[in-house]
């Protein structure tokens, strides 16, 4: 007779290999691996102990992949002993799991921006997993937090994924490879997700190319340059103060426009242009940021009153002073800008107290 033993009481994809015995009430003739059948494996390396010749040894080896109860037999009646009385058989089983577990992850949402930073993301094991926690995680784009295990499926984690303000980009969560094992202790495979990430908050710089209007030229270019191409951007979205702000197109660069301010006839003071705040988004939903530029702005036209300081003159008072009170300091007054009837002007002087008073 003969005993068969597995040496290994489970075999997996780590751990493939158990060395197998042979042990006869008497030493076999014509015993070889022919002999012997395997289920689950590979047997090798047969060899005689050099001790007892009642005793054999060989190598069994998993097959990878296989999934259940292994085995190592020997036939009746495959081997005699000296004397030529046929053997009866033995065999010895193994649980045998060679089948590496796998993940699918699975980042639900399929872009996140500034207004919507959070996504669920979903661990799907072929085997319920060991070992597997946060640490065996890796995310880009974002934070993974609140790893949970699924009350209804061992084999079902779910996290929250949290991009990162600021980034722009392709963002991933990934398990690492190695990570994990199944309840046999086979080593875990790897898998991803990748989700489009946008928080860029985008921006506009509003500029009025004009220092200064007046009355004489009241009209300025404005430019509005975006970081990036905005959309639903009209002129209802900007603010115009001590003027009006017509004409905005854009150009042929999509993220600039332009427009005419224009300054309100009689009004002093500074005018300004402004984009509020969330008035306009980027291609990926982001709500912008507002910004604004100023003008200093004088179209109030400056006045002039003539005083002749005598009511009457004869030829025994031929002369009388003159003043010319300005609303605003004049400039560039002088004698060619008067025009007198019936005498003559001179001595044009401005007042030492009052620059608006000649």
């Amino acid at each position: 007779s003969v005993v068969v033993d597995i040496a290994d009481a489970s075999l997996n994809s780590g751990d493939k290999v158990s060395a197998v015995t042979f042990t006869f009430s008497d030493a076999p003739a014509g015993f070889d691996l022919t002999d012997i059948t395997a289920v689950g494996g590979t047997l090798s390396g047969l060899t005689v102990s050099p001790t007892d010749p009642k005793v054999f040894t060989a190598t069994f080896t998993a097959t990878d992949g296989f999934t259940g109860t292994g085995s190592v037999s020997v036939a009746n009646a495959s081997y005699t002993d000296t004397a030529g009385n046929a053997g009866s058989g033995a065999s010895d089983a193994v649980p045998i799991d060679t089948v590496a577990p796998s993940v699918v992850v699975d980042i639900l949402d399929t872009r996140l921006t500034s207004g919507d930073k959070l996504s669920f993301v979903t661990f799907t094991f072929s085997d319920p997993p060991v070992g597997f926690t946060l640490a065996d995680i890796t995310a880009v784009g974002g934070t993974l937090s609140g790893l949970t295990i699924s009350p209804f499926d061992p084999r079902v984690y779910s996290a929250t994924f949290t991009a990162t303000d600021g980034f722009t980009g392709t963002g991933s969560v990934a398990v690492t490879a190695g990570t994990y094992t199944d309840a046999a202790g086979n080593s875990g495979g790897g898998g991803s997700d990748t989700v489009a990430i946008d928080t860029v908050v985008p921006s506009v710089v509003v500029d009025i190319l004009d220092t200064g209007l007046n009355s004489g030229d009241n009209v300025s270019t404005v430019s509005f340059t975006f970081s990036d191409a905005p959309v639903g951007f009209t002129g209802a979205d900007i603010t115009a103060f001590g003027g009006t702000l017509t004409g905005l197109t854009p150009t042929a660069d999509p993220k600039v426009f332009t427009a005419t301010f224009t300054a309100f006839p009689g009004f002093t003071g500074t005018g300004s242009v402004s984009v509020a705040t969330a008035s306009y988004t980027n291609s990926s939903g982001n709500l912008g940021t507002g910004n604004s530029d100023t003008v200093a702005i004088g179209t109030v036209g400056p006045s002039v009153a003539v005083d002749i300081l005598d009511s009457r003159l004869s030829g025994a008072d031929k002369v009388s002073f003159v003043t010319f009170t300005f609303s605003d300091a004049p400039v560039g007054f002088d004698l060619t800008d008067i025009t007198a009837v019936g005498g003559t002007l001179s001595g044009l002087t401005i007042s030492p107290f009052d620059p608006r008073v000649y």
